[in-house]
This record gives structure tokens, sequence and C-alpha cells, in this order.
């Protein structure tokens, strides 16, 4: 997937595990497959998760996690995963990595969700919450910056697949929006105002796990890789996914 990404198997786990951990290490183990690309995710008996970095670029995010994933729980709506284990670098393997909780659930379908307008209501609680956290001191965002600043990147990534899509369609939606204006990339950052502009070009960690939306059996839904996801009460579901997981 990546050419410097660890080599991260079942086996690696279990010995971080017994060697960090001991007192989970009995625990059935079981990989998840999901679409992101940044981290590995196991999941470790019925109610927890073991997430490792893949690459030098993610490991970052675990000390940010084990911080904020605390501090922003009391303020949301919604249940996030707790930090419940931060591993060190061991048999191998370079990074740090973490034991969180697991959030039952699973992601929404289109045209199968039972109350989506009850959904789209509890997504913006939990948005207006995030907003309304105090982002004072959280990390650097690698997000949260005007499309402009892509603008050269996206049409490189275009040329290069002229002849695989409508190159010229493309650029031209991709230039209006990379013009003047208020139009941003950025994930759910509370530093974002309703217009969409940041107070600064940081936010909180990454937190792409599984958010728990109360009330009935609804939904749940996380931040996943810039897409917020959702899912019904009661079903297996995953902590974290997406572009980053």
């Amino acid at each position: 997937m990546h050419a410097d990404e660890a080599d991260i198997d079942v086996s690696l786990v279990h010995r971080l595990l017994g060697a960090q951990f001991p007192q989970w290490a009995d625990r059935p183990l079981t990989r998840v497959d999901s679409a992101g690309t940044s981290n590995a995710m196991y999941r470790l008996g019925a109610d927890m998760a073991v997430r490792l970095p893949r690459m030098a670029g993610a490991a970052g995010d675990v000390a940010k996690e084990h911080r904020w994933l605390p501090r922003l729980a009391p303020a949301l709506p919604t249940a996030v995963p707790t930090p419940l284990g931060k591993g060190e670098p061991a048999e191998g393997y370079p990074f740090p990595w973490s034991v969180y909780s697991w959030l039952a659930g699973e992601n929404p379908v289109v045209g199968r969700l039972a109350e989506p307008e009850l959904l789209a209501k509890d997504l913006a609680a939990f948005v207006v919450a995030l907003h309304g956290v105090d982002p004072t001191g959280g990390p650097p965002s690698y997000r949260s910056e005007p499309l402009l600043a892509r603008d050269d990147a996206t049409r490189d990534a275009l040329g290069s697949l002229r002849g695989a899509v409508d190159a010229d369609a493309a650029t031209a939606v991709g230039g209006g929006a990379a013009g003047p204006g208020t139009a941003r990339a950025g994930r759910l950052d509370p530093r974002r105002s309703a217009a969409g502009e940041s107070a600064d070009h940081r936010r909180p960690a990454r937190c792409r796990h599984r958010l728990r939306l109360p009330g009935r059996g609804r939904s749940r839904g996380r931040p996943d890789g810039g897409v917020v996801r959702a899912a019904r009460r009661g079903a297996p579901g995953l902590p974290c996914r997406g572009g980053r997981r």
C-alpha cells in the first residue's frame, strides 16, 4: 500500500500485546477490513480494538489522540473511543500504537436508513458541539487550508489522468473552487466557522473514530477521512476508518 509501510500482521499484534499489555493478550484478535491506508486495525475481544500506524507519517497521531479524545469526549453529544493503552515500538515494529474501546455500529447505506432526518439532526448537533470545543493548543492540520494551496498538485494529477477522465471538465470545476472565496479543504475542525473559514490552520487530533449517536437506536457516525459516516445501534462496527483511519 505504501513504499515505507511497516509489516503488520496478527502475529506481530499478539507479540506486542503479550509484552506490553499481557492482561489483554488472551483475547481473540481479528483483523478489521477497511479502506483506510494509514493504520492497521484489529478487533480485540468484543469491546476493544488495536490500531497501529502503517507508516511514519501516521505515527504522530497516536499522541494526539491520547491527549485529545479524552478532552473532546465530555463536550460531545456522542460517544468517542476511549484510549485504553498506549503501546511502544517493539518486536521490530517502529511506531507507537494504541488500544481503544470499540463502539458497535455499521456504516449507513443510502435508502436503508430508518430515520435519515433524525440522523441529520444528530450529526448537526455533533458538529455544533465540536465547534464549541476550545481548540487552544491543538496540533497543526494538514487539511484545513484554502483549496488554492492545492491547485498546482490537483492540475498535475488531472494532467496525468488525461484520457482516463475528462481532465478539461475537472480542471474547470477545480479552477472555480480554487479561486477567490472561502472554499477550503478540511474536516470537522472546531476552528472552522459556519462560513467555512478557519481561525488558524490547525485543528485537534484527527479522531477518525466511530461516534455513538444517542437516542432510540437511531444512528451512529464518525468523522472518517473527512466524511462523516453513521450507523444503526446494536450492530458490529469499527472505531475508525477512512482516508486516515
